[in-house]
């Protein structure tokens, strides 16, 4: 790509101290939905297996492990390149279904102890 006045590497630090800015709470909450995502398919992933339904298991297993290198990646505002790099760097990569629910475990005491309880009331839910 020509890029002659140097202006995606101008933008890239941009976006990079616009984030470095931001407050902690919108990483929180942006992790908070993230963990939703990751619970859930990690629920989904154990009935399929459950149902011996092994292949789809796997597959909705690899989605409950980047959901939750995502969640470690906004808690830590760590910044990965893909998916596949996500999930290596949080050591998630071949996670075990039940060491996945002991990181879930972790992820949600860390974003109650930030004020987004992932089991909270309608106020918790709206941030007031």
């Amino acid at each position: 790509m020509h890029d002659p006045d140097a202006w995606l590497p101008r933008l890239r630090d941009t976006h990079l101290t616009r984030l470095a800015q931001a407050e902690g709470q919108v990483f929180a909450a942006l992790a908070r939905e993230a963990w939703c995502r990751a619970t859930s398919a990690h629920g989904k992933a154990r009935r399929m297996a459950e149902w011996y339904e092994t292949e789809a298991a796997m597959v909705v297993l690899a989605e409950a492990r980047v959901a939750i290198a995502v969640v470690d990646g906004l808690l830590t505002r760590t910044y990965f390149r893909h998916s596949a790099d996500a999930v290596k760097r949080a050591g998630v990569a071949s996670s075990h279904v039940f060491e996945l629910a002991e990181r879930l475990v972790a992820q949600a005491q860390e974003l109650a102890r930030r004020g987004r309880p992932v089991d909270g009331d309608v106020d918790d839910l709206l941030g007031r």
